[in-house]
């Protein structure tokens, strides 16, 4: 039986070489949007595998044998109201675009947050959407992790920001 195709768009996705991915979710009949992460790895529960040394797909000291792919191929999202309005449209009526992938967690979580703040996911407003929101973003993940300095873009911060 032939593998089921994702309904990812835009950024081919790599799992042998990414963590992760930035994705845009849109409801084509309203414009609205939702901006998320989803691991293309998670932990697997196994002896020696309590303590992970990274979470960087390209690392020497990635443990192959403690991960195990998740399932990002069928993924729709997290956000309560974006689930409802898939539901209640259709997924025919979303398109489900991978953004940028990063290898690990640390800078997939920070780029995330980036994206939410860059789009302005979360202050937005839109007469289409349902509250008065361009986007489905209701809460902006805590960053945990320090973003190596080789991932850091080489783009300026707007003026309003410095």
């Amino acid at each position: 039986m032939p593998k089921k195709a994702s309904h990812w768009i835009g950024v081919k996705p790599e799992p042998d070489k990414y963590f992760g991915f930035i994705y845009l979710i849109t409801n084509t009949l309203t414009g609205v949007k939702y901006v998320g992460r989803k691991f293309y790895w998670v932990k697997k529960r196994k002896v020696g595998c309590k303590s992970m040394p990274t979470t960087d797909r390209q690392s020497p000291k990635w443990k192959h044998d403690c991960h195990k792919e998740s399932d990002w191929k069928g993924y729709m999202g997290s956000s309560k109201p974006l689930t409802k309005d898939i539901k209640a449209f259709g997924k025919e009526n979303f398109t489900f675009k991978i953004i940028k992938q990063c290898r690990s967690k640390g800078t997939l979580v920070y780029s995330e947050v980036e994206a939410i703040i860059k789009s302005g996911a979360m202050s937005s407003l839109s007469e289409e959407g349902s509250d008065g929101y361009e986007y489905y973003n209701r809460s902006c993940d805590r960053i945990r992790y320090k973003v190596p300095p080789i991932y850091h873009e080489e783009e300026a911060l707007p003026e309003t920001y410095n």
